[in-house]
């Protein structure tokens, strides 16, 4: 039985902040819980979405004051 995970290929690894989190939120977008989902995949999913957005508002903060050193 495969996963489809294990099934997607990903692009090389991003070289900035910012295109990391283009890829994260290209391969994990914001979505409503699907039928035959479970309520803990739903949770776990939702967690993924949560960090990615609170990382996109760091960044744009980040962005805003270009004197902060940010990696």
């Amino acid at each position: 039985m495969s996963n489809e995970i294990e099934e997607q290929t990903l692009p090389e690894f991003p070289q900035s902040s910012r295109e990391l989190l283009v890829l994260l939120n290209h391969h994990y977008p914001a979505r409503c819980i699907a039928y035959n989902e479970s309520e803990i995949s739903a949770h776990r999913y939702a967690g993924m979405r949560e960090l990615i957005e609170e990382l996109v508002v760091w960044q744009e903060e980040a962005d805003e004051a270009p004197n902060t050193a940010m990696h």
